[in-house]
C-alpha cells in the first residue's frame, strides 16, 4: 500500500481542488475551471493502471475518491460571510454529484486502460481518457441545471417551466474576473401560472413578497453576493423556497371576543388597588 500512497494523494488533491473549483464558471458557464484539474485524475489512474496493473489503480480510485469526499464535506462545514449571509466554502450537493461522476468515469477508464493495454502505447490512454470524460460529462452535467425540478415539499414541486434564469455580469469588489463572467443571477418564478400553489396560497405568495412581485405574477429574485455563479444560483433558489414556503402557512382565524365577567371584575380591582397606591404618594388619603 505504501507504493499507491503518491498516487492516493494525488487523487484525493484532484478530487478536492476540482470540487472547488468545478464552482467558478467560464464563458459565461460553458465551461468550469474544474474541466482543467479533471484530465490530471485520468493521468493518475492510467499511470496507476500501466506500473502496477488494474487493481491497483482501482484501489487508488477508492482511497482517493473516499478521501477526496471526506474533505469536501468538510470544505461544506466551512463558512464564509458575506453582506447576505454565511455561504459553504464547498457547497455539499456539487462535491457528492462531482464525486460520482467521478468515480463512474475512472471505473470505466480503468477498464478501457486494461482491456487495451497490449496494444499500441498511446491507444490505452487516449481512449480510456476519452471515454471516461465523455461518460463524466453525461453523468453529470452541470452542477445545477435551469431544468431542475425545485422540490418544496412532499406534495409541492416547481416544474422547470415556471422557473427562468438570467445572468448579468455582477458590480462590486472581485478584480477583473468581475468584469468577464456574468455571476449574477436574476431568477423568475412564474407565481401566478403555477398549477401547483392554491389560489390562497398565491395571495399570501404576493403578499409576503412585496416588491419582488411584478404585474403580471411572477417573483423575481437577484443574487449577486458571491462570485460563484452556481453559489448565487443555490441562494436564489433557496430564498424562492423560504417564500413559497412562508405562504403555505395557513395563518390563525381571529376571532372576536368578549372578557369575561371575572376579567372584568379583576381589571377593575386591580385599577382600584392602584389608585389607591397613586393617592398615598401624594399625601392626600380620602
Amino acid at each position: 500500500m505504501t507504493k499507491l500512497l503518491p498516487g492516493v494523494i494525488a487523487m484525493a488533491t484532484i478530487v478536492v481542488a476540482s470540487n472547488i473549483l468545478v464552482q467558478f464558471l467560464l464563458l459565461d458557464g460553458l465551461l468550469t475551471w474544474g474541466a482543467f484539474t479533471y484530465p490530471f485524475a485520468f493521468l493518475v489512474t492510467d499511470l496507476m493502471n500501466r506500473v502496477y496493473g488494474p487493481a491497483a489503480a482501482r484501489r487508488v480510485v477508492f482511497v482517493g475518491f473516499v478521501t477526496g469526499i471526506i474533505c469536501s464535506l468538510i470544505g461544506s462545514q466551512i463558512m464564509f460571510d458575506s453582506e447576505y449571509g454565511p455561504y459553504a466554502a464547498v457547497a455539499f450537493r456539487v462535491a457528492i454529484g462531482s464525486g460520482i461522476a467521478f468515480l463512474t468515469a475512472q471505473l470505466v477508464d480503468v477498464a478501457i486502460f486494461d482491456r487495451l493495454r497490449s496494444g499500441a502505447w498511446w491507444r490505452a490512454p487516449l481512449a480510456s481518457t476519452v471515454i471516461g470524460s465523455a461518460l463524466r460529462v453525461v453523468r453529470n452535467g452541470r452542477p445545477l441545471s435551469v431544468g431542475d425540478m425545485i422540490t418544496i415539499n412532499d406534495n409541492i414541486s416547481i416544474q422547470d417551466w415556471e422557473i427562468t434564469e438570467q445572468f448579468v455580469r455582477a458590480s462590486g469588489p472581485g478584480g477583473q474576473n468581475v468584469n468577464k463572467v456574468s455571476t449574477k443571477v436574476s431568477l423568475r418564478f412564474e407565481a401566478n401560472r403555477s398549477p401547483n400553489l392554491s389560489a390562497a396560497v398565491k395571495a399570501r405568495l404576493k403578499k409576503i413578497a412585496g416588491t419582488k412581485w411584478t404585474v403580471d405574477g411572477a417573483i423575481i429574485i437577484q443574487c449577486d453576493e458571491t462570485r460563484s455563479q452556481i453559489r448565487n444560483r443555490e441562494i436564489a433558489q433557496d430564498r424562492l423556497k423560504d417564500l413559497i414556503k412562508k405562504a403555505l402557512v395557513v395563518p390563525k382565524r381571529r376571532r372576536p371576543t368578549k372578557p369575561s365577567r371575572g376579567a372584568i371584575e379583576r381589571r377593575l380591582k386591580s385599577k382600584k388597588i392602584r389608585a389607591e397606591v397613586k393617592s398615598l404618594r401624594s399625601g392626600k388619603i380620602e
